[in-house]
């Protein structure tokens, strides 16, 4: 099960020249930015299903391994990604199925939790809908996601645990830059 990222895209489709798996892509309604994922895959020669994010629960129980991308990952290990994710990284809990985020080292942070900011947004909201004046929309930006619900992290270094995301970080930061 995949996750929109142009990482794990790249990273999916670098394994396949290796090995031969299914993806399951959810669609990540209301943008559904896992139907050019799913096309993608398919261009790549990966056999691939598209699914509705409601399905993602029960299929869960056959799938191997979920893999997202991250936008940040925080001190604690948990990662801030695109919106549906903490409702995606349940589901593998439950089922004990590994989750995998597939990123960067740059994109880890000395930023914890606490300080992760829960901006909004109202860019899926098409342009000229009215509202009734009682009615706030609040539509948030990205998701956080704690280090429990993550297994590991594939990074362009090394494999690393999110327990272990406080060491990572004590090498690329210098220590004044940070109070670990």
């Amino acid at each position: 099960m995949c996750a929109m990222c142009p990482l794990v895209l790249a990273f999916l489709t670098k394994a396949a020249t290796q090995r031969k798996f299914h993806v399951i892509v959810a669609e990540r309604a209301p943008k559904y930015d896992g139907h050019p994922v799913a096309k993608a895959l398919c261009t790549a020669g990966i056999e691939t299903t598209l699914i509705q994010d409601s399905a993602v629960f029960p299929i869960m129980s056959r799938v191997n391994k979920v893999i997202v991308g991250t936008e940040t990952v925080v001190t604690n290990g948990g990662i801030e990604t695109f919106v549906g994710a903490a409702s995606l990284a349940s589901p593998p809990k439950f089922y004990s199925v590994p989750l995998y985020v597939c990123t960067p080292t740059y994109k880890f942070s000395l930023m914890g939790c606490e300080e992760i900011s829960h901006q909004t947004t109202t860019s899926i909201i098409p342009e000229g809908t009215k509202f009734w004046p009682s009615v706030n929309t609040a539509l948030t930006q990205l998701d956080y996601v704690p280090p429990e619900n993550v297994t590991g992290f594939i990074t362009n270094n090394r494999g690393t645990a999110p327990s272990y995301v406080y060491r990572q970080l004590s090498e690329l930061y210098r220590p004044t830059s940070c109070d670990l």
